[in-house]
C-alpha cells in the first residue's frame, strides 16, 4: 500500500517526465509533418514538370486566363500528371468554381499539407488546396498585363526559381489557397499569402523540381518588386 505522500511523489515524477518529453514529441511530430509536406510538393512538382513534357515544353499557368485559355487553375491543368483523372466533381459545371469540391477520395491527397487544419471535411477546389503557385512572372501574369506563353527551357537558373509554395488565405478564414499573389507577405486582408507554417519557413517547389524550405528573406529579397526579382522571374 502507498501512502498519500508516496502517491503524490509518483504523480509529480510522472508530470515532470511528461513535461520533459512533450517538447521532444512535438518536435518529432512537426518534423514528420514537414517531411510529409515536402513529399507532397515533390509529387506536385513532378506533375508540374510532367505537364511541360507532355505539352511541348510549355509550363502550366497559374491561371489559364493569363494565356487566353479557360479560366482554370494550375491544379486542374496538371490533374492527369497528378494521377487525379477525375479531380473535377461531376456535380460542378466548371473546374474553376470557387466552391467546387473534388471527389472524397482525394480529401487526404497531396494537395493538403498535414500541418494545416482541414475545414468542413471537404477539399474545395480553390479554397482548401494548401499549395499556391506564383501568379506573377513564372505563373504568367505581370504588372499591367500578362506574359506570353513560356516554355520551361526559357527559365534561367530554374533551381533558384520559386514556383509552388505553402499557401494561406487568412482573409476568408480558409486553410489554404491555390494562388500566391503580389501581396504574399502575410497581409491579413490578402487572399494569396505564403504560409510560414514549418518553423517560420515555407516549403517550396522550385522550377527544376526540387523542394526546399525557404525563409522570409529568400522569398522577399526583392520586395516590393519581388515578382520581378530573380527568385520569382525568368531572369
Amino acid at each position: 500500500r502507498f501512502t498519500l505522500i508516496e502517491l503524490l511523489v509518483v504523480i509529480a515524477i510522472i508530470a515532470i517526465l511528461a513535461a520533459m518529453l512533450l517538447p521532444a514529441l512535438n518536435k518529432a511530430r512537426d518534423k514528420a509533418r514537414d517531411t510529409s509536406c515536402k513529399n507532397n510538393l515533390r509529387q506536385i512538382m513532378t506533375g508540374w514538370l510532367g505537364y511541360a513534357a507532355n505539352n511541348g515544353d510549355f509550363i502550366p499557368p497559374a491561371n489559364g486566363s493569363y494565356y487566353g485559355m479557360p479560366n482554370w487553375q494550375w491544379v486542374w491543368f496538371i490533374h492527369e500528371e497528378l494521377n487525379m483523372p477525375d479531380l473535377q466533381d461531376p456535380a460542378n459545371a466548371s473546374p474553376n468554381a470557387e466552391w467546387a469540391t473534388v471527389p472524397a477520395r482525394y480529401a487526404q491527397s497531396i494537395l493538403r499539407c498535414p500541418a494545416m487544419a482541414k475545414l468542413g471535411g471537404k477539399l474545395y477546389y480553390q479554397k482548401e488546396v494548401h499549395y499556391g503557385m506564383a501568379e506573377y512572372n513564372i505563373g504568367g501574369k505581370n504588372w499591367g498585363g500578362n506574359l506570353p506563353v513560356m516554355k520551361i527551357n526559357l527559365i534561367k537558373n530554374p533551381s533558384s526559381k520559386l514556383c509552388i509554395l505553402d499557401s494561406l488565405d487568412p482573409a476568408a478564414g480558409y486553410a489554404g489557397t491555390h494562388r500566391i499573389d503580389q501581396n504574399a507577405y502575410n497581409n491579413a486582408s490578402n487572399s494569396g499569402n505564403i504560409d510560414w507554417r514549418h518553423s517560420e519557413r515555407a516549403n517550396s517547389g522550385f522550377a527544376d523540381g526540387h523542394v526546399a524550405a525557404v525563409g522570409y528573406y529568400t522569398a522577399f529579397s526583392g520586395y516590393p518588386q519581388w515578382i520581378n526579382s530573380a527568385e520569382w522571374g525568368w531572369k
